[in-house]
């Protein structure tokens, strides 16, 4: 993922995320209260933040160094450079383990492996996305989403050794919300072909300002009413099938 975000990019997204995390997680977790949490791909933090309002402790982790450096403090949440690879906790620590939008490039077998290492027996783990239904503005300005843009926001476990976990709940729905012309901006360069788009469209090189007040005249001031579709897997460890699979190796 870190090659993904530059420090532009991580500004932007650091500045406005829809509070759709903490929503989602409601859904999900459904009032439970969890010790240990790890949130896989926290960006600037949005995620995990949602995630504590479940946990008394969470860690977030991410391989973009900008993201982590702009991550928003909180007194439940520590941050942690995390290597794309190699998970330095150690086994039975975590309760639950979300992954909010980041499975899709973090997927890997050696990262279940690793996930279900360090989960508790009967612990959790959370899949999930949303996606900013964005078509009917960004054609306004003639955008065309990238051919080789391939992102799945309902990335999920399928197609790996999965015998330690398995699906308890999964979901996925329309959610609306409004969001002003100022966050709009902000959320419309977080991605990396629509930044490079802006960018020319404007002739600038954080076009944030000129964006904002476009929107601001097709709105007339007012704030957008748009949708998100949002995805979610709630996923269970049991650990007494490793413990059997391993006794049958030996």
């Amino acid at each position: 993922m870190s090659s993904i975000y530059d420090a532009l990019i991580a500004k932007h997204y650091a500045a406005y995320r829809p509070t759709l995390h903490r929503l989602i997680l409601e859904k999900s977790i459904e009032n439970k209260t969890y010790a240990f949490g790890l949130d896989v791909g926290c960006g600037t933090g949005n995620s995990a933040i949602a995630l504590s309002f479940f946990c008394n402790n969470v860690i977030g982790i991410d391989p973009s160094k900008s993201m982590i450096e702009k991550a928003e403090t909180h007194s439940k949440v520590s941050y942690q450079h995390f290597n794309g690879k190699n998970l330095n906790f150690k086994a039975n620590t975590f309760d639950i383990s979300t992954f909010a939008g980041s499975l899709f490039y973090a997927k890997s077998q050696f990262l279940l492996d690793e996930i279900i290492h360090i989960s508790k027996d009967k612990a959790q783990i959370i899949v999930y996305d949303f996606e900013i239904l964005l078509d009917d503005i960004l054609q306004q300005f003639n955008f065309v989403t990238p051919k080789n843009e391939t992102y799945n926001h309902q990335a999920d476990f399928s197609g790996l050794r999965a015998n330690a976990i398995s699906i308890i709940k999964e979901e996925k729905e329309i959610v609306p919300f409004q969001i002003t012309p100022e966050d709009l901006a902000h959320l419309l360069l977080s991605t990396k072909s629509q930044q490079q788009f802006f960018i020319k469209l404007f002739k600038k090189d954080n076009p944030h300002q000129d964006l904002r007040n476009k929107l601001k005249s097709i709105s007339n001031n007012n704030d957008f009413k748009i949708n998100a579709r949002i995805f979610y897997k709630v996923y269970t460890v049991t650990k007494s099938i490793i413990e059997d699979i391993n006794k049958f190796k030996s």
